[in-house]
């Protein structure tokens, strides 16, 4: 299944508007980064050398985890298992598992101002 920015986006808001996040167990996030490494080429674009060339076409830059719309490092978060200590992870909504800041993917959306 492809998703688009505006359906990610979107899923991401009614997520949110609803109230109801909903974390996968820790236990699945190891299978969901592999198949977000797979799928959206996620990973360091320092290193992932088609993530980097795929993001600059796409945004003309190459943007960070971090500043995804699906990066969260709320409470729940950290409840769901995402370590407190570590500022530099947190939970991606798209994907459903930890990630890190400096790491990206193709399926990156931006934050609403």
């Amino acid at each position: 299944m492809k998703i688009t920015r505006k359906k990610l986006r979107t899923l991401i808001e009614h997520i949110i508007l609803e109230g109801k996040v909903k974390y996968a167990p820790k236990s699945e996030w190891a299978k969901n980064k592999k198949n977000a490494r797979k799928k959206a080429l996620y990973g360091n674009p320092k290193t992932r050398i088609r993530l980097k060339k795929a993001l600059k076409e796409k945004w003309g830059k190459v943007p960070l985890c971090k500043t995804c719309s699906a990066y969260d490092t709320s409470e729940e978060a950290i409840e769901a298992g995402v370590t407190k200590e570590d500022k530099s992870v947190a939970y991606c909504h798209a994907f459903n598992f930890a990630c890190s800041a400096k790491n990206s993917c193709t399926g990156w959306s931006p934050k609403k101002s």
